[in-house]
């Protein structure tokens, strides 16, 4: 998250505490307090909507590296056995290569998947080589995983930006809101100085100061007084 958008949700979120610390008997200026309370709310369920998704992407990432290497162990068992049925039955055309460790995640999935169908497909000449029903469903199995696993990786990450572009647009509504609650406080607390120096503080947004380029310093140039005097340069001259 950008700095400018946490600052001017947290600032929201004091803002909003204040107004319920205080809140407004008049019904009309009352609406203002609950718009902005009802943004910071918001704000916090985008929050956790934000860290749930990038959880969510995380935890798959790590699901899908442990069943790579689950699935890999089982292409590699049915590929010996293609290779050794392959010797005897030349019409044999299971695919014989175990994917790339480098190669994206549609590339794996997609090898793997050709790999289990075409194992299927002469399961019944791979079975007086060692092929079993096992091995076919563990196989079967963590293709379904891996299948399931990308998915919750790209919802998690879905749901993480999602919320990033909600967040952006509360907290410019916050600022807008907090602006109207400026001159309604201004007034309200016009008699209270405490409270009204409480708001201020509350609804101030603690930017970072801008770097300051620092100028060169200035070099004051001293005249140098000349060694002969002037009247005799000009004598010398006119001779």
């Amino acid at each position: 998250m950008r700095t400018g958008i946490r600052l001017r949700l947290e600032m929201g979120a004091r803002a909003a505490a204040f107004c319920r610390a205080n809140p407004d008997s008049n019904p009309v200026t009352a609406k203002v307090a609950a718009k902005l309370i009802e943004l910071s709310e918001k704000a916090e369920e985008l929050l956790e909507q934000q860290v749930s998704g990038a959880v969510a992407a995380t935890t798959a990432v790590a699901d899908t590296a442990t069943i790579r290497v689950l699935v890999n162990a089982d292409l590699r068992a049915l590929m010996k056995i293609s290779r050794q049925a392959d010797r005897d039955n030349s019409e044999m055309t299971v695919h014989r290569r175990i994917p790339p460790s480098r190669c994206s995640a549609t590339e794996f999935y997609t090898a793997a998947s050709v790999a289990l169908t075409e194992a299927i497909a002469h399961q019944e000449v791979l079975e007086r080589y060692g092929l079993s029903d096992e091995l076919l469903a563990s196989l079967a199995h963590g293709l379904e995983a891996w299948r399931l696993a990308t998915e919750r990786k790209l919802g998690g990450i879905g749901s993480k930006i999602g919320a990033g572009a909600g967040l952006k647009a509360v907290a410019y509504d916050i600022m807008g809101v907090v602006s109207c609650l400026d001159a309604v406080h201004a007034v309200r607390f016009r008699n209270s100085p405490a409270l009204l120096a409480e708001w201020k503080s509350a609804r101030n947004v603690a930017w970072p100061r801008a770097h300051r380029v620092q100028s060169a310093p200035i070099t004051l140039v001293t005249p140098v007084t000349p060694t002969v005097p002037v009247v005799a340069v000009m004598d010398a001259r006119a001779a």
